[in-house]
C-alpha cells in the first residue's frame, strides 16, 4: 500500500546531506478549519526542508480539498474507515522519510518561526535524545506574553499534540499501541523509549499552541480512556509493589472525578474494558529495572536538568503532582471558545 511512499525514503536518505529533512505528522478528523489553520501556520517556520503528511480518519466529507489548497506538496492518506488517531499516527510513523518526524494535532500549530531549527539543532547535537517535547499551551486563547527562557530538562513524558521524534528511534520501537484508540498513547511510548535508552527533553522554548477544538471531542469520552490506558499502562511498565500502590492511587484518582462529573458509567466502563484486556497487557508486560524506574521517578518531578544525578522527589509528591492532569484536560475542554 505505501511502497511509493517507502521508496521515495530510500531516495531521501541518500540525498539529505548535512541539511536533514524533517517530516511533519499531522492526524485529523472532521476539523476541516482547524486543519486548514495548521497547515497554513507551518508557512511560518524558517526551516523548508519540510515533509508534509497528513492521515485523514475517515472523515466525512473528505479532508483532501482543505490539504491541496494549503498544502498541495503534502502526502494525503485517508483511511477507509475510522480507525482513532493513535493508530492513524502510526500509520504516519511508519511513512515518514525525514530524520526527524513532528506530530502536531489537527487543532495545534507552532508558535515561532524558529521552532523547528532549534528542536533540529538540539536533536543534532543531542544523539541520545529520541524524544524533544514542546511546551504545551491549551486553550481557546494563546497569551500575549509567553516566558520561553526556562531551561532544557529531562522529562518522562511529552505532549502528542507538540513534539519531535528521531525516525531512527521510532524504526526500533515501532509505532504506538494501536489497541489504545484513545489517549494516554504518549505514556506508553515515553516509558517503552525509556527502556530503550533514550532520553526525553523538555524544552521551554518551543511552544506549541493546543487550540483545544471541541469538535469531535467528549469529556467523558476522555475520561473514560484515559482512566483505561492509564492502568494499562501501570500494569505494563511499573514493578511490584510500586504497581500497586500507583494503581490504587489512580483508580482513587479517577473515581474522585467520576463522582464528581457524574460519570459512574464511563468508570464502570473503564474498569470493565480494562479487565477484558488485561490478559493481553500481561502478555506484553516489561517492568521498568531498578535504574529505569529511578530516571523515570526523577523525570516526572519536572526539574531534572542532570540525568546522571536524579534527585528523586518523594513517591506521594510525584503521585499528587498526576492527579491535576485529568482535570486540566477537562477543564481545557470545557473552555468557552470565541
Amino acid at each position: 500500500m505505501y511502497e511509493d511512499i517507502l521508496n521515495r525514503r530510500k531516495m531521501v536518505a541518500s540525498a539529505e546531506g548535512s541539511s536533514p529533512l524533517v517530516t511533519v505528522l499531522i492526524t485529523a478528523f472532521n476539523r476541516r478549519d482547524d486543519l486548514r489553520v495548521t497547515l497554513e501556520s507551518l508557512s511560518q517556520q524558517s526551516w523548508k526542508k519540510l515533509e508534509f503528511i497528513v492521515i485523514d480518519d475517515s472523515s466525512q466529507p473528505s479532508l483532501e480539498p482543505v490539504v491541496r489548497t494549503a498544502r498541495p506538496d503534502a502526502v494525503f492518506i485517508r483511511n477507509d474507515r475510522n480507525q482513532g488517531y493513535i493508530a492513524s499516527r502510526s500509520i504516519g510513523m511508519r511513512v515518514a522519510t525525514g530524520r526527524y518526524i513532528i506530530t502536531l494535532d489537527d487543532d495545534s500549530n507552532l508558535t515561532a518561526p524558529d521552532d523547528i531549527s532549534n528542536a533540529v539543532k538540539l536533536m543534532e547535537c543531542r544523539p541520545d535524545v529520541g524524544i524533544v517535547a514542546f511546551t504545551q499551551i491549551q486553550g481557546a486563547a494563546f497569551p500575549e506574553i509567553v516566558d520561553r527562557s526556562q531551561p532544557v530538562r529531562y522529562s518522562a513524558g511529552y505532549f502528542g499534540c507538540g513534539n519531535m521524534m528521531r525516525t531512527s528511534m521510532v524504526r526500533q520501537l515501532g509505532g504506538y499501541r494501536d489497541w489504545f484508540f484513545y489517549y494516554v498513547e504518549e505514556a506508553e511510548y515515553s516509558l517503552r523509549a525509556l527502556q530503550a535508552g533514550w532520553l526525553i527533553l523538555s524544552v521551554p522554548g518551543i511552544v506549541v499552541h493546543h487550540r483545544v477544538s471541541p469538535v469531535g471531542r467528549q469529556a467523558a469520552k476522555i475520561f473514560k480512556y484515559s482512566f483505561r490506558n492509564s492502568l494499562h499502562v501501570i500494569v505494563l511498565y511499573l514493578p511490584m509493589p510500586r504497581l500497586l500502590i500507583e494503581f490504587g492511587w489512580k483508580v482513587l484518582v479517577f473515581c474522585g472525578i467520576a463522582i464528581r462529573h457524574f460519570w459512574i458509567g464511563p468508570f464502570i466502563w473503564a474498569l470493565a474494558s480494562f479487565v477484558a484486556g488485561l490478559g493481553h497487557t500481561l502478555s506484553l508486560r516489561t517492568p521498568l529495572t531498578r535504574g529505569q524506574l529511578r530516571i523515570y521517578d526523577a523525570s516526572r518531578s519536572q526539574s531534572v536538568t542532570d540525568i546522571a544525578n536524579p534527585v528523586t522527589k518523594s513517591l506521594f509528591w510525584i503521585m499528587v503532582r498526576s492527579k491535576l492532569k485529568p482535570k486540566q484536560k477537562i477543564r481545557a475542554l470545557q473552555e468557552k471558545r470565541p
